[in-house]
């Protein structure tokens, strides 16, 4: 009757907060299971990650957006809206943290926290 419904779960809102925990895990493991299920996802996206990957391998966990962008070019990923998408696409996973408003000497006061996680921010 409701196929988009996937499952019941009890939460408390009180101050215990009951079954919060056990629907936040379900959540993420379901986003997960459809991210990573989904044949709409660009190659050309992975092979950005994979040289994300290896530039902060190189360089550190910070990275600029004009870094970003050179990176996705050189990948085949170039029009602005297609390098927005992807951006948001790895920031939902938790592959990346993108802090548009935050500029960047903030940044690099606060990185040592974030160190397995690359960080974009604007110049």
């Amino acid at each position: 009757m409701f196929p988009h419904v996937m499952g019941y779960y009890a939460v408390s809102c009180t101050a215990r907060g009951h079954g919060v925990a056990h629907l936040r895990n379900a959540v993420r493991e379901l986003a997960s299971q459809l991210i990573a299920n989904n044949p709409q996802i660009p190659r050309r996206w992975l092979n950005v990650e994979r040289s994300l990957v290896a530039r902060t391998e190189r360089s550190g966990s910070v990275c600029r957006l004009e870094e970003l962008k050179d990176i996705a070019s050189v990948q085949g990923v170039s029009d602005p809206l297609d390098v927005l998408n992807m951006i948001h696409f790895f920031r939902a996973q938790g592959r990346i943290l993108y802090f548009p408003q935050v500029v960047f000497p903030f940044i690099d006061t606060v990185s040592h926290l974030y160190r397995s996680r690359l960080i974009c921010a604007q110049s």
